[in-house]
């Protein structure tokens, strides 16, 4: 099918929310850069679903599942990465007033 195999565990889940959650995170990082009100909370709210789906995937991890060691790493840098870009949001609109 032209497709590669991977040879570690996928979470069709994970793939789904991951296309999703790359467009919806597009349209907020554009948003914050352009400084549209709603965008702080709406990066928040970005970095705090990352940041629940990173604790399902250790809780699965933990309790015997299968997570590939790649998804855990990926969430945690998104996790972190959308944290940085609220808590940025946040203080660009407290200086902008």
């Amino acid at each position: 099918s032209g497709l590669d195999v991977p040879d570690y565990p996928v979470l069709p889940w994970l793939v789904q929310y991951n296309v999703a959650a790359g467009a919806i995170g597009a349209v907020v990082a554009l948003s914050v850069w352009r400084g549209r009100p709603w965008a702080r909370l709406a990066a928040g709210a970005v970095a705090a679903v990352h940041g629940g789906v990173l604790l399902i995937l250790v809780a699965t991890r933990l309790t015997g599942g299968v997570v590939a060691n790649d998804s855990l790493v990926a969430m945690t840098l998104r996790t972190t990465v959308w944290l940085g870009v609220a808590l940025v949001a946040h203080r660009a609109s407290r200086v902008r007033g």
